[in-house]
């Protein structure tokens, strides 16, 4: 208990570089688009990649009262992947990562690959596509949709096209976790998505027709 206090004291990025020692991965480091080659159309819309903190993750997943091995787990703007690292810890169906940037999807492969203990993730079908999210079609069944601030309104807007689309093709459960959530209102006017908790860090919604 004592460590763990003490932990909690300690600059975020060395918490970050802790974490990645003590799971053999490499996440911590906040990298700009400009640092990478990016061949997409939508560069520009993008926005830099920023890991999500242990606790932070925790606190959005705990604002979810589902059962969890019926869900498919998308992060849009996965970066080096540790949210999917983070969400491993949870019995998720399946775990996908989509990433625009070949050198950041290639690191969250690497790292999904290299992460220890193994034996305490309760998902290990984790992939990576390596594509703009604006391009992006969502898979068949319950969805849960994780976003840390990944790109602005052009691509926003055509993410919840695709979500309308996956909706009327008949994806009825489907929920959105919008962390730093500087567009909150196009999900708010989209007409198909229902706030469901709203806090200055992080956002949830589900699709209009779940209860």
């Amino acid at each position: 208990m004592q460590i763990k206090q003490d932990l909690r004291k300690w600059p975020n990025s060395l918490r970050q570089r802790v974490y990645d020692w003590h799971h053999n991965v490499d996440t911590w480091e906040p990298i700009t688009l400009d640092k990478l080659h990016i061949d997409s159309e939508n560069l520009t819309h993008g926005i830099r990649y920023d890991p999500t903190t242990r606790s932070r993750f925790r606190k959005i997943m705990k604002a979810f009262h589902l059962p969890l091995g019926r869900f498919t787990f998308i992060d849009l703007g996965c970066g080096k992947g540790k949210v999917l690292l983070l969400a491993s810890l949870c019995p998720f169906r399946r775990i996908v990562g989509v990433e625009f940037s070949a050198e950041l999807a290639r690191a969250a492969e690497r790292n999904v690959s290299t992460y220890r203990p193994r034996s305490e993730q309760k998902c290990k079908d984790i992939g990576v596509v390596c594509m703009d999210a604006a391009h992006y079609q969502l898979p068949t069944g319950p969805l849960v949709i994780y976003m840390y601030n990944p790109f602005r309104e052009q691509v926003m807007k055509s993410v919840l096209s695709e979500i309308k689309r996956a909706l009327e093709a008949g994806s009825e459960e489907l929920y959105v976790a919008y962390l730093i959530p500087k567009l909150n209102q196009l999900l708010k006017d989209s007409g198909f998505l229902v706030l469901v908790q709203e806090t200055p860090v992080f956002c949830i919604f589900k699709s209009r027709g779940e209860k």
